[in-house]
């Protein structure tokens, strides 16, 4: 068993171990801010060495004065060669180190240093005890070796950077504990992972040093290294302190200087010095600016061309660099300067840096830029201006001109020598005429010339020459007596002025007088009219189907059109009778007239004018127009109730198809105040719900029974009892009035059916308004929800003209309304004119047959063949068709030979209130419609 003996430490040298040490460390601290602060390499590798030398031998001597105080029984022998050895060991790791810290760039050498440093103390320490020979057994704890070497390691690897880093005391104190913590550490803790024991042990062989040689060898080593570092850092600080002297003289030299930024900078281009003359001009003190790199003052265009590494290479190749260019401030604002870059080099030869001046040079450069500033606009007054400019003396004679002078006044250089006079210019000018004209012009020109000399402001004048050039000449006083005159050649504007005028009072694309132009020319002609003999007619003309033009063809073939309508219009009633383009389409027209035959040849010429155009640019067709025509003073008053009358007119013509032309009545009036009357009942219709739905039952032809309902919308007026779609739907659609409407019906139908007890369908029609309106979708769907009515139990039913008139948004609603799960089916089948067109355009669902077609179809056999077409296509493309209006049997008989799918009319039931349980084929009773 083994046991373990009591050992412990002299206190006394223990401290003076720890002495060591530090006075190690700080001398050490010392010799390294040498070290960063030498350039030779010869002096620093000098140092370098001693340097090593002394952190070596100082860390020994710190390792075995502290063994010599470890006390425990018995007497304690220490090999030479280990002794020495470890010596050489410390002081090798510490040059090594040292080499990696200032020999290398990079960041991560300063931590490899340390880290070498370390390892070499632990060798140090770990060689030289074993080279101990105690008489007793060694026991060892490896957590204490492992926790000596890890931190000894830690320590030194974080004390290098710090020791030689730039120099800061809180800095360098920090890097100084922390060496001083790693050896201590090192030795206390490693020490402290001895356990000495009694039992046997190896007794050492070679040369062996007693405890008392040791002391005597560390204390005789430690007196001569001591002095011999005494000696070099008594030199090496006097050397610093001359160096110091003398640059702190040349600093204060520099620094003194305000106006001109004088600092060095690294090999890399980053500020190592900084006077306050920088700080002035840049902005940025000391402190912010040391470390920083030149580059920011550049803009940073300048540094995305890399001028800043440029100007570098080109100091470091020529020797110096100079150049003049925008620098830049602190608080972003730049100021030109004149940089000068030299290089600095080291004595070994190396580049230390860069010498660099910058001085402020905006206020001269500011005055050169204003003085050739100041030359180029006077070069350019004369020879680039787009005027012609003239200076004249007091007596009135030229002193200089430009060219421009020449080619504007259409003279050549020999005409405007200096000393000719004012007066021979304008004469000159004016040759071309003759005789009085020539005396009137002179006389104008030289009045106007004479009123502006008595005027400080001067003025200006227009000439026009024999050519038709109107001439600007603008002229202002000099305080000597003279005067500057300009000249500009205003040809062009006075072109464009009359071209504005015309523009402002007449339409671009047809030529003829606009809206207000003919409004004012109307009112005129009204009002020299009154009191006087005779007539104004006023005729409005416009094309029909224009649009379909526009959408066939294009906006081109549409704008070729108006300008043709136009000349015809134009040939038609010949000159002086004034013509406008309203608007779109729409023409106007009005002329003075004597008698009714005058107001008749008129109109007829008008009529002709706008019949059988046959469309331009190669498009097939023809296209014809209405007119609509109102007398003064025998149909308005004024010129505002002469429009009102002549466009009522025009909508009887349009409403006529046989009548082109149409006079005004005042039966239109009245007309008029009718429908306004009518559109005033439905809006109140609207709001006290005297609308209300009846269904029309729609059967299967081969069995009689019911499939579905359409719902016809009845208006129970107050005092005309039950009125028809037919008396107020056209009205309706004129005001708007149909979408509100529309919309009821669409959610009221959906109430209705969703109420039934059997599913049947419903059928609601749609006003081709309501179809082009963008959120017709959105209400069926709002309507369906509300109402809880599956999409596949409504269907709506549009007319093939609702697609015509928008087929664009039309189709996009349809398209949009069918996704939804509705059906679409298309009404009044075969009475439009493009039917086929309209079947290729949409998938529709069902295509009810006209009932114009089974009013005679059983002794018309065009009728019938009609059916059979429609029936056939219905079947080519998979779509059902119903026919309407079977009113009795034999039409129904018909049908089904025919092999029609559905029907309805009064044969099945007359339009009423759906009532439950009265379905049952043609005998369904409704309730009275």
């Amino acid at each position: 068993m083994v046991a373990f003996l009591e050992h412990s430490h002299d206190m006394r040298l223990v401290i003076f171990a720890a002495f060591i040490c530090i006075a190690t460390t700080c001398v050490a601290a010392l010799m390294l801010r040498f070290l960063v602060s030498q350039e030779n390499k010869y002096n620093r590798n000098r140092t370098l060495l001693l340097a090593a030398s002394l952190i070596g031998f100082g860390v020994w001597a710190t390792h075995f004065v502290a063994m010599l105080g470890y006390s425990m029984p018995g007497d304690v022998q220490y090999s030479l060669f280990s002794t020495v050895l470890s010596l050489l060991i410390g002081q090798g790791a510490i040059w090594i180190a040292l080499k990696l810290a200032f020999d290398f760039n990079g960041r991560i050498y300063p931590y490899a240093g340390g880290a070498v440093a370390g390892l070499g103390v632990c060798l140090l320490h770990y060689i030289g005890i074993s080279g101990a020979s105690y008489a007793h057994m060694i026991v060892w704890q490896p957590l204490l070796v492992g926790a000596s070497v890890i931190g000894g390691i830690v320590f030194t690897t974080m004390a290098f950077p710090l020791l030689i880093g730039p120099h800061n005391l809180f800095r360098s104190t920090m890097g100084a504990v922390s060496f001083v913590v790693a050896v201590l550490i090192l030795h206390f803790v490693g020490m402290a992972a001895i356990t000495v024991a009694d039992g046997d042990y190896v007794a050492p062989t070679g040369m062996l040093l007693s405890s008392t040689e040791l002391a005597s060898i560390v204390g005789l080593t430690a007196l001569i290294m001591l002095g011999v570092t005494i000696t070099a850092v008594f030199i090496e600080l006097q050397n610093e302190i001359r160096l110091f002297h003398s640059n702190r003289e040349f600093g204060v030299l520099i620094q003194s200087i305000q106006d001109t930024a004088i600092y060095l900078l690294d090999p890399s281009g980053n500020i190592m010095t900084w006077n306050k003359g920088a700080a002035r001009l840049k902005g940025y003190s000391a402190k912010e600016a040391i470390g920083m790199n030149f580059s920011t003052f550049f803009s940073e265009e300048d540094r995305r061309r890399s001028w800043p590494q440029i100007a570098l290479e080109r100091a470091r190749r020529d020797g110096a660099f100079n150049a003049q260019g925008r620098r830049y401030r602190k608080d972003g604002t730049w100021f030109w300067a004149d940089v000068t870059i030299e290089p600095v080099y080291k004595e070994d030869g190396s580049l230390r840096g860069y010498a660099k001046v910058t001085r402020d040079i905006t206020e001269r450069k500011s005055f050169e830029e204003q003085v050739s500033e100041l030359s180029a606009n006077l070069d350019a007054a004369l020879e680039n201006m787009r005027q012609g400019l003239c200076l004249f003396d007091a007596k009135g004679k030229l002193v200089l001109s430009n060219s421009r002078t020449a080619e504007i006044l259409d003279l050549s250089m020999d005409d405007l020598t200096p000393g000719r006079s004012f007066r021979d210019l304008v004469d000159l000018v004016l040759a071309d005429f003759d005789g009085e004209e020539a005396d009137y012009r002179r006389a104008r020109a030289f009045d106007a010339h004479d009123r502006f000399m008595a005027s400080p402001d001067g003025g200006a004048f227009t000439i026009e020459r024999k050519d038709g050039v109107f001439l600007c000449i603008s002229e202002r006083p000099r305080l000597d007596g003279g005067w500057v005159s300009t000249f500009d050649d205003v040809s062009e504007s006075h072109r464009s002025a009359k071209r504005i005028k015309h523009l402002s009072s007449h339409d671009s694309l047809t030529g003829l007088p606009n809206r207000s132009f003919f409004r004012q020319l109307l009112d005129q002609q009204i009002e020299e009219m009154r009191g006087h003999e005779g007539n104004v007619v006023l005729a409005m003309l416009n094309l029909n189907r224009f649009k379909d033009v526009n959408d066939k063809f294009g906006h081109s073939v549409g704008d070729e059109l108006l300008q043709m309508v136009a000349q015809r219009i134009r040939h038609a009633i010949g000159e002086g009778v004034i013509t406008t383009r309203l608007s779109g389409d729409e023409f106007a027209v009005f002329k003075r007239v004597v008698s009714t035959s005058d107001i008749n040849a008129f109109a007829s010429s008008l009529e002709s004018a706008i019949t059988n155009i046959t469309l331009p640019g190669g498009a097939a067709g023809i296209i014809s127009g209405s007119v609509g025509i109102a007398v003064y003073p025998q149909d308005a008053e004024n010129t505002e109730v002469l429009f009102s009358n002549a466009d009522l007119a025009l909508s009887r013509a349009k409403k006529e198809p046989l009548r082109r032309c149409c006079y005004y009545e005042p039966e239109m009036d009245e007309d008029v105040r009718n429908r306004r009357v009518l559109q005033a009942d439905i809006l109140n219709a609207l709001e006290d719900q005297q609308f209300q739905l009846l269904y029309q039952v729609q059967c299967c032809v081969a069995t009689g029974e019911p499939i579905g309902y359409e719902a016809l919308l009845r208006w129970m007026h107050p005092e005309y009892g039950m009125v028809t779609p037919d008396r107020f739907i056209d009205a309706a659609e004129q005001n708007g009035l149909i979408i509100p409407l529309g919309e009821w019906v669409i959610r009221q139908a959906c109430r209705d059916a969703a109420s039934w007890s059997k599913p049947y369908k419903v059928a609601v029609n749609i006003s081709p308004i309501q179809l082009v309106q963008m959120d017709l979708p959105r209400i069926i769907t709002e309507s369906l929800l509300e109402a809880g009515l599956p999409a596949s139990r409504l269907e709506v039913e549009i007319t093939e003209t609702a697609i015509i008139d928008d087929k664009l948004r039309a189709l996009t609603n349809l398209r949009r309304i069918k996704a939804l799960g509705v059906s679409v089916a298309i009404d009044d089948f075969g009475t439009g004119y493009s039917s086929l067109d309209t079947l290729n355009s949409f998938e529709f669902d069902k295509i009810k047959i006209d009932r114009s077609f089974l009013a005679d179809c059983c002794d018309n056999e065009n009728a019938q063949a009609i059916i059979r077409a429609v029936l056939a296509l219905g079947q080519s493309l998979g779509l059902p068709v119903l026919a309407e209006g079977v009113e009795n049997e034999q039409q129904l008989a018909l049908l089904r030979a025919m092999d029609c799918a559905e029907a309805q009319g009064y044969y099945f039931g007359k339009p009423g209130e759906y009532r439950e349980g009265d379905e049952g084929g043609n005998s369904l009773q409704f309730a009275s419609s």
